[in-house]
């Protein structure tokens, strides 16, 4: 190839010069895809300042390469060079940050453009000063539009486009941010306190298992409240030691299933007012499961027992509750729930209170009974019903006392009856006193007979006696009726 003799030297200068980047009027930032700008010469007297001053400049950076930044040791006009790591010897890099075990290493990759001088003019002693992209080594993100980004981006080796660590910084105007990735792991360390000050919302999201450890105190204050979603596979809480809660105001708690608490100790539960509860049915002595299955309750075996017919006497035997609940092994009152209340316990039932008891009941009351009915009381037993008392034992209604029984037995050493106006209907009375003594004002008795057999029967009637049946058998030693 022929070239024409070069008669007229190539312009040239001697070390590095400063110019003042320009651009077109009402730009802060111009630039071109490569990151070029334009300059203006401070001896340049002609130059108007704007982005007609210079043509397009590279712009050396302390880290620039293909995409990240890199380095090529190999001269432009080096001819023989194979652009391998025998093209040149060792060059140190500048850094815009080098000191005594400390600063910042960027390490130019292959194939990344670099500038080099040389120390005091020698080419034997050559030096990276800066870096620049070029059509091969094109900035991380796109330029011009992305103009107001800087920061840093590191690619991995031997990856591709796509892995990359950085660190961004956005000036535009409104949507100011800092972005830092990491493409696999993230390591950060203070030795001291870590103070994080952030105005308006933090959001963090976890794509896997989040794990904090806190080897002290964990204090945190949540001055507008707290909410705390857990959305699927359920909460699971652990505490070793004591736990403290503290509610100022309103605590309400929502379970659309089974609630559980279980202790190894008591359970206590104090209230300055009320204690209330709602619920269809209210069951003591079991626990249900997460699946909503209730634990076995074996039955309490011990039975209170009576013989048929028996009449308990004041001086025959008379069990109390202590008697029945002495009567079962330990084992089997053990299955029980027991309720104590040390301070009494009054109960307002609003509506209807109903009780099935499918065993045994005890009630042991060491003070007084007092029951107020205002409707009715029926009571039904299919069994036997004894009452015993060593003091007196009174009914009083200011209508009737009715007793319907097949069969009456009455056992007592003595009877004493008043009454105010009395009528006896009788198909057979059999009678057997030691002594009687009958005052009434009307005595009628109509009834087929009347058999009295006794000592001595004295009646005293104020008024009369009508006697309307055919026979009045007496079998007494003095028989005196006075009128």
């Amino acid at each position: 190839m022929y070239r024409p003799a070069a008669v007229t030297a190539w312009p040239k200068t001697y070390g590095p010069q400063t110019a003042r980047v320009v651009g077109p009027e009402g730009q802060s930032i111009w630039t071109d895809k490569y990151g070029r700008v334009k300059v203006k010469f401070h001896w340049d007297r002609l130059a108007k300042g704007d982005d007609t001053s210079s043509c397009w400049v590279r712009v050396s950076s302390a880290w620039a390469g293909q995409g990240f930044g890199g380095v090529k040791v190999k001269f432009h006009w080096d001819r023989l060079a194979k652009g391998d790591d025998t093209s040149s010897c060792w060059v140190r890099v500048s850094s815009a940050w080098a000191g005594q075990g400390f600063g910042g290493v960027q390490i130019p990759r292959v194939g990344d453009e670099v500038v080099i001088d040389f120390i005091n003019g020698d080419p034997d002693r050559p030096i990276i000063t800066g870096r620049v992209y070029n059509e091969a080594s094109m900035p991380p993100w796109a330029l011009p539009d992305d103009a107001t980004r800087m920061g840093f981006m590191t690619r991995s080796k031997d990856g591709n486009k796509d892995n990359a660590s950085y660190l961004f910084f956005e000036d535009r105007l409104g949507s100011e941010s800092v972005d830092l990735h990491s493409e696999r792991d993230m390591n950060v360390s203070v030795e001291g306190i870590h103070n994080e000050v952030v105005h308006k919302a933090t959001i963090y999201h976890h794509k896997t298992t989040r794990s904090v450890t806190v080897d002290d105190l964990d204090m945190q204050t949540f001055k507008q409240g707290q909410i705390l979603a857990v959305t699927a596979k359920g909460r699971e809480e652990r505490i070793v030691d004591n736990e403290k809660k503290s509610v100022t105001g309103f605590s309400d708690n929502t379970y659309t299933s089974n609630l559980v608490i279980k202790t190894d100790d008591s359970v206590s539960t104090l209230a300055a007012h009320k204690i209330m509860y709602e619920a269809p049915e209210v069951v003591f002595g079991q626990l249900i499961d997460a699946q909503g299955n209730a634990s076995k309750v074996e039955p309490i075996p011990f039975d209170i027992k009576q013989t048929k017919g028996q009449v308990i006497s004041a001086e025959g035997s008379h069990p109390t509750a202590a008697d029945y609940l002495a009567s079962a092994s330990s084992s089997s009152i053990g299955v029980a729930t027991k309720v104590t209340y040390k301070k009494g316990v009054i109960t307002d039932i609003q509506g209807v209170n109903m009780r099935t008891v499918h065993q045994n009941q005890i009630t042991d009351v060491k003070g007084n009974v007092a029951i107020s009915i205002k409707g009715n009381l029926n009571e039904t037993v299919l069994g036997d019903v004894s009452i015993y008392s060593p003091g007196t034992i009174s009914i009083k209604s200011d209508t009737n006392v009715d007793i319907d029984a097949p069969f009456w037995v009455s056992n007592a050493k003595g009877v004493s009856t008043s009454f105010t106006g009395l009528s006896l209907a009788f198909t057979g009375v059999s009678g057997g006193l030691t002594g009687m003594s009958i005052a009434h004002n009307v005595v009628d008795s109509s009834t087929k007979n009347i058999d009295l057999s006794d000592a001595d029967v004295r009646a005293r009637l104020k008024n009369k006696v009508d006697i309307s049946k055919s026979n009045l058998r007496t079998f007494f030693n003095n028989l005196f009726i006075v009128g």
